[in-house]
């Protein structure tokens, strides 16, 4: 019986070297993909790694008042989608009094609306040259007036009168 046992040992040894390696995790890739601001990629890992480390690997640098949907350290899985909304610095012009700003909003709208506490209640409106769905870029501005000016057009019916001659 210990011969036996032996046999069955060396087979099962035999079996684990030339069945590859043994690990907690599969041989495929892991897809991630990563979404900054308007950019899209997919990173293609072989082990699972953290945000942090998958930011290093693609060479992306985030500052402190740019938004990630997942934390640091969160340990990506496969199927992640990691969504970074950069920061940028935006000047907000309130009846020629500017403010300056930090926001993730990626467009005027979005802008418009986390501040709308700010604009709505003061009444301002937002120029006319600029429209809610333009992109914001760092060092923008933004023009908000108190006054809004709007070309109405009106069409009346006039009635034809027909005078006959002779």
């Amino acid at each position: 019986m210990t011969k036996r046992l032996r046999v069955i040992a060396i087979v099962i040894g035999l079996l684990a070297v030339f069945s590859g390696n043994v690990s907690a995790y599969s041989e495929e890739n892991l897809n991630v993909t990563i979404i900054e601001g308007n950019k899209k990629s997919t990173a293609n890992l072989t082990e699972p790694v953290s945000v942090k480390k998958l930011l290093e690997l693609q060479e992306i640098s985030i500052s402190e008042d740019d938004e990630l949907n997942y934390a640091l350290d969160y340990i990506v899985e496969d199927g992640d989608v990691i969504e970074i909304k950069p920061s940028v610095t935006v000047m907000i012009d309130y009846d020629g009094v500017p403010r300056k700003i930090c926001t993730t909003a990626l467009t005027v709208g979005e802008l418009l609306e986390s501040l709308s506490d700010d604009y709505e209640e003061q009444g301002y409106y937002l120029a006319e040259d600029q429209k809610e769905s333009t992109p914001l870029s760092d060092g923008m501005t933004v023009e908000l007036s108190s006054s809004m000016t709007k070309e109405v057009t009106t069409y009346e019916k006039v009635e034809k009168t027909i005078e006959y001659r002779d």
